[in-house]
């Protein structure tokens, strides 16, 4: 039982954005509360900065793994000198102050991608001896000052908009079509071997071309504001930009030009003193030679409206209202103007390589509305010289549709969309999207009651005797930013050591022609301290669920995405014993329980929330990278025996009310009362007394003494 609690690591913003960069220096405070005069090793924290790749090839006997490592600095600092024979600290709170200064050099940037991150992170730690440690992680946004000289090249920067204008001599005998692409280049290297992935940023389409004929084209093609910058100085990651600009010819070659761009921060975008930009590349025309475009294609903020609430969500039933404006330079002749709303969910992956390649798609359409603005007439509309605006509405239509999704296989995307038609192949159209969040979720009043599993495990092969683990979270339903309230009991009488772990897991599933294809990623975790052999010991613990955490999605045929808890015992040498609890994560707005309908109560005999104190190892929840995975749920080994519970228990119910608020974000703060160990059908529940015996101090990890 350790009586480290409330170890807590905070970092000293230098400026607005959060960023260090080579040179500067990151200072911050260690903190940590002692339950008892405390003898330690030592009291170190340690910065660092390191780049890995990893990804797999092939499959079955042909499959092989790359892997790679840089690391860029580590500096360290011990707070409390390192003693073999221990410094003694006195019970309380303890606080430390820490300063490290960045090196100088050429250094990446912090970046995660699918195959590979760049991390710079501070740690800290606490020796109490081998094996006795508690230790905390957070990670710091390095931006690198490591770029080439930039006054001649005015990089843009996120946000900012590119201004391209393309001049076609088209003398032969085929329609052309301009377009312009904003390309992002991602490429992993290890072992001698490369992982590229190719993006496309944002891509404007132009108007048709005739055949003999010339014309000149501009367009403002805008960086979107979450484009990762250009990296460089990383010998096993690297990311580039460029510029396309080519014209789409059917039944040949596209001819085009690449620009290759550098994206940076905002505080590097700029020319360097007393350096002019420009001038243009001889024969280049100037801006002044070119009229603005007739039609806006995209992309704009067009059509545009006014958002229903604060989050600019819409849901089923809800009206979508809005305008569509466009400036016409002459008078002209439309065949119509006309808006749509649609939603639409896609999924597309391939497998295997060379002849044994198979790709899987598949298509789901929830709505399509319409409505002309200009109606539609094949003699044509003449509409003066000048600005046109034109309002629209829809209405959403009922039924069980899923919320807006974005993820590597697929995407369920709303859309409205505007377009201006002037004949055959002649149209300006622009999209814009809207986040659509789904009300068609099941019953969740008894979602927000605590869930109780068990689970038994025998140890055998390399060691001898039994672990008991049971397990309750606060909770079934809860959404992003909320704290799950989880509380473990371990009765560990093998002759193995055990670890406990809290893990918050998210499964997405594609499906396609009768092909799933599902992906596992770890939104957070958090490992307690090692529980000895033939002891028992209660843990409890506060696991946050990340503010930018995918809602739960159903109600689509074809993506899902469900959450779980998983608590388990990691033991060495032998399958870990666990309980999955299922969760729904929501938007906030609907994680409160249905009016009129109560919360609880707990079975007779179970505590309430203030028998609990705080948690003893504050150490995570951590960021974990997310990768992909291929398995499932984790299902049970067949050596386990383990229940699960929840509101529906059959225990008695003359136990009073809970006695907490009704809202979500109250429930979310309480801890849960101890889960039940395994009970054996026919006999009674276990008494209060024989599960939660009287603490006397405020820890929230009570365990036994040794046993003989």
């Amino acid at each position: 039982m350790s009586p480290i609690k409330d170890l807590c690591l905070a970092c000293e913003a230098i400026n607005e954005e959060a960023t260090f960069s080579e040179g500067d220096t990151v200072a911050g405070t260690l903190t940590f509360t002692l339950k008892k005069e405390t003898k330690v090793k030592s009291v170190m924290v340690k910065a660092k900065g390191d780049a890995n790749v990893s990804w797999s090839e092939g499959s079955g006997d042909d499959r092989r793994s790359y892997t790679d490592h840089r690391r860029y600095f580590k500096l360290k600092e011990y707070l409390v000198a390192e003693n073999s024979e221990g410094s003694v600290l006195p019970q309380g709170v303890h606080c430390f102050k820490f300063r490290f200064q960045i090196p100088q050099g050429d250094m990446p940037s912090s970046f995660k991608g699918f195959h590979g991150r760049i991390v710079y992170m501070l740690e800290a730690k606490v020796s109490r001896g081998w094996l006795r440690r508690s230790r905390v992680q957070t990670e710091f946004n390095f931006v690198s000052k490591s770029f080439p000289h930039l006054g001649h090249v005015m990089c843009p920067q996120s946000g900012d908009t590119v201004s391209v204008d393309a001049k076609i001599c088209n003398s032969s005998s085929k329609k052309v079509k301009p377009k312009f692409s904003l390309q992002q280049e991602t490429v992993y290297r290890a072992s001698g071997s490369t992982n590229s992935s190719d993006q496309t940023l944002c891509k404007i389409v132009g108007e048709t071309i005739a055949l003999n004929s010339e014309e000149t084209v501009s367009c403002q093609l805008k960086i979107p504001a979450d484009a990762i910058p250009t990296l460089h100085h990383c010998e096993i990651i690297s990311v580039d930009h460029y510029l396309k600009v080519y014209l789409d010819i059917s039944f040949a070659t596209d001819p085009e030009v690449v620009f290759p761009l550098v994206i940076v921060p905002s505080s590097f975008a700029h020319p360097y003193p007393g350096e002019a930009v420009g001038p243009y590349p001889a024969g280049a025309p100037s801006y002044s030679d070119f009229p603005p475009p007739a039609f806006p294609i995209g992309p704009h903020p067009v059509p545009a409206g006014p958002a229903i609430n604060e989050e600019a969500t819409f849901s089923e039933g809800d009206t979508v209202a809005g305008t569509v404006t466009f400036t016409l330079k002459k008078k002209t002749k439309v065949k119509s103007v006309m808006v749509k709303a649609k939603g639409d969910a896609n999924v597309s992956w391939s497998e295997g390589s060379g002849d044994d390649e198979r790709s899987y798609t598949d298509h789901r359409r929830y709505f399509k509305l319409k409505e002309y603005l200009v109606a539609e007439d094949s003699e044509g509309t003449v509409l003066p010289q000048g600005v046109h605006c034109f309002k629209f509405r829809f209405q959403i239509p009922q039924g069980d549709m899923p919320s807006s999704f974005k993820g590597f296989h697929g995407k369920i995307v709303y859309m409205l969309e505007a377009k201006v038609s002037r004949g055959w192949l002649r149209r300006s159209r622009v999209q814009t999207e809207f986040n659509f969040v789904s009300k068609s979720f099941p019953h969740l009043g008894h979602g927000m009651c605590p869930q109780s599993g068990s689970v038994a495990k025998e140890i055998g092969v390399f060691s001898k005797g039994q672990v008991q683990l049971s397990a309750t979270v606060n909770t079934k339903v809860c959404s992003p930013g909320d704290t799950l309230s989880v509380v473990a009991k371990i009765c560990n009488s093998s002759s193995k050591k055990v670890k406990p772990k809290f893990s918050l897991q998210q499964k997405t599933v594609y499906r396609a022609s009768g092909s799933t294809n599902s992906r596992d990623q770890t939104l957070c975790k958090i490992v307690g301290e090692t529980i000895a052999l033939n002891s028992e010991e209660t843990v409890s613990c506060q696991l946050k669920i990340p503010a930018d955490a995918i809602p739960t999605l159903h109600h689509c045929e074809i993506i899902s995405v469900d959450h779980y808890l998983k608590v388990y015992l990691d033991i060495s040498f032998a399958t870990d014993p666990e309980v999955v609890f299922p969760l729904v994560i929501v938007t906030s707005s609907f994680a409160h329980p249905y009016p009129g309908e109560a919360v609880g109560p707990y079975p007779a005999g179970a505590p309430s929330y203030s028998d609990f104190p705080p948690p003893a190892f504050p150490i995570g929840p951590y960021p974990v990278p997310a990768g992909p995975g291929a398995y499932g749920y984790p299902a049970s080994d067949p050596t386990q025996n383990g229940t699960i519970s929840g509101c529906n228990n059959q225990w008695p119910q003359q136990a009073p009310s809970c006695g907490f608020s009704t809202t979500a974000s109250s429930l979310m703060q309480q801890q849960a009362p101890t889960a039940p160990p395994l009970v054996q059908q026919g006999e009674d529940p276990p008494s209060y007394m024989s599960l939660f015996y009287p603490s006397q101090d405020t820890l929230s990890s009570t365990g036994s003494e040794h046993k003989s």
